[in-house]
């Protein structure tokens, strides 16, 4: 095929396949941090997308997510596993079970509810506490993260009104909530943009924060606010150390909300970021993912942990405290 007709048909399968998979191109330029890049990519995706849905070609990914989704809440009312679907916790459930008195009796058939939800720094975080807690036989962990959401979106993914909802459904006994990776950008606020590390976007950040702290707290549920770790890029990595002392002065004003620093839990020597380091047996093992952000599973085990030690501090169950991965 001569040169120029490769190219074209290249062009021409780029294209389409842009069509096709319109949707995913859609969300990714509506999650952008508001800006004129963000502006730019939705003016340019706009068009593709009434062309695509005008043809029909939208029609084939969209079928093929809910039949994904669908499957993803079967396996999940099969395993009785949370997954990252809003409708799986909610759908069939009713109305909230009533909570029982603080002294009953945690067992199989009635654990102590643990929910952790976040954004991607918890894809691994709650498969390893389900694991961990699943061996104690008197706790159950359930897991739903959003990627790419946090608290500065709300028009991306609305946290506090998700929170609500799995509230009303589950009533958890323990919160495991880990936000911020993806909060380091503009807030919008009524026609302003309040920009990072303002004392603007400060004041408004941490009122949102303490929305959230109160919501889900009270003397009868714990809530575990777990801070951003260290990240190898240095601008990164203060950004998250920014966004870490809000956590922990507004778990400060919540008695039933602890914060949970990860920093010292994933440095080297001399307090820096660490890719490797030892797991339980001392061997160096890869914590953290080629981004220098993420956690692997060993990193996501050696979060649950520390995780776990907290909840078992104040539940103090039987079994929770000699549960190592």
């Amino acid at each position: 095929m001569p040169a120029g007709h490769a190219i074209l048909v290249s062009v021409l399968a780029l294209g389409l396949a842009s069509l096709v998979n319109i949707s995913s191109l859609r969300q990714a330029a509506e999650r952008q941090p508001f800006g004129w890049h963000r502006n730019v990519a939705i003016v340019l995706v706009a068009p593709l997308s009434g062309l695509s849905s005008l043809l029909g070609l939208d029609e084939p990914r969209e079928l093929v997510d809910r039949k994904l989704a669908r499957r993803q809440d079967l396996a999940s009312a099969t395993t009785g596993h949370g997954v990252s679907a809003p409708a799986r916790t909610l759908a069939g459930q009713g109305e909230a079970r009533p909570r029982p008195e603080r002294d009953r009796a945690f067992d199989e058939a009635d654990p102590l509810r643990i929910w952790v939800v976040g954004d991607s720094m918890t894809e691994q975080l709650g498969p390893s506490l389900r694991g961990l807690t699943a061996d104690t036989g008197v706790m159950g962990t359930e897991h739903e993260l959003h990627y790419s959401s946090g608290l500065s979106r709300r028009d991306f993914f609305d946290w506090p009104a998700r929170l609500d909802a799995i509230k009303e459904a589950s009533d958890p006994d323990v919160w495991v909530v880990m936000f911020g990776a993806n909060d380091a950008q503009s807030i919008r606020v009524g026609g302003r943009h309040l920009e990072f590390g303002t004392p603007e976007w400060d004041a408004e950040y941490r009122k949102r924060v303490a929305q959230v702290m109160a919501s889900l707290s009270s003397a009868e549920q714990q809530v575990i606010w777990v801070g951003q770790p260290v990240m190898r890029a240095a601008g990164f990595s203060q950004r998250m150390a920014h966004l870490d002392a809000l956590y922990r002065s507004e778990a400060a004003r919540h008695p039933n909300v602890t914060f949970l620093d990860t920093w010292d839990l994933f440095t080297g020597p001399g307090g820096v970021y660490a890719a490797y380091l030892p797991d339980p047996g001392g061997r160096p093992t890869l914590m953290r993912l080629g981004d220098g952000i993420h956690l692997t599973r060993p990193g996501g085990e050696r979060l649950a942990t520390r995780v776990l030690e907290v909840i078992d501090q104040r539940w103090q169950l039987p079994g929770a405290g000699a549960v190592s991965p």
